[in-house]
């Protein structure tokens, strides 16, 4: 089965401090007052229904508040596919899922070692084993798998250890997107999950399911 979580803002009278519960926070620039809400949903093929949900105040960071709860779900069974976004890049967070048999699927920030990794990776990659990618509207945008970068993202436990002594219960693939620039303009204003050199802007989804391919990962996660 496949998943995806997001948390969304349910903002409420910025002036009534009678909403038990709620906190106050900025969003956008903007004061709210109001409550964050965790969705947990199971995807069919011509929508998708909630599953699960978890509550707390608005100025709760998603990835704290969902912690638990999506290591505890009772309806993520080992197999299944989880669709995140970055704000849930968390190392821990993942080797819990991953412990569960929970497929992970997760964009990743280019301040990262695994996003450097893999982009350096993509491109030493032959021109011939580029995919164009799978949806026909996304003109000038290719794909290519890489593979094996489970030891770019650890623990701070496990970077204090030598190399030889890291024993990891997880590997990590890397669907990199390849953007032509002349044809992405519109598209390439996402400065924190996106490089670029004089032809190409890059992306990369990763995922701990070493046995699909570059073509499955981005078809899923989109």
């Amino acid at each position: 089965n496949i998943h995806t979580y997001d948390c969304s803002v349910l903002d409420v009278c910025y002036d009534n401090v009678f909403y038990e519960g709620s906190s106050t926070t900025v969003k956008g620039g903007k004061n709210l007052r109001g409550y964050k809400m965790g969705l947990l949903r199971g995807i069919l093929p011509n929508g998708g229904y909630i599953e699960e949900t978890c509550m707390d105040t608005a100025k709760t960071h998603d990835l704290e508040m969902s912690r638990d709860f999506l290591v505890n779900s009772n309806s993520l069974h080992p197999g299944d596919y989880l669709l995140v976004d970055r704000g849930f890049l968390d190392i821990e967070l993942f080797k819990e899922l991953n412990k569960k048999g929970i497929k992970v699927i997760i964009p990743v920030k280019k301040n990262m070692e695994i996003y450097n990794e893999a982009i350096s990776q993509a491109k030493k990659i032959k021109e011939n084993e580029w995919r164009i990618h799978p949806n026909k509207d996304r003109k000038g945008q290719s794909i290519t798998l890489v593979k094996s970068l489970g030891m770019t993202w650890l623990s701070d436990k496990d970077k204090t250890k030598k190399p030889g002594n890291i024993k990891l219960d997880y590997d990590i693939n890397a669907c990199v997107i390849r953007f032509d620039i002349s044809k992405n303009k519109d598209i390439l204003s996402d400065n924190e999950i996106l490089t670029s050199d004089n032809k190409y802007a890059y992306a990369c989804i990763i995922t701990n399911d070493t046995t699909i391919d570059c073509n499955d990962i981005v078809k899923m996660y989109e």
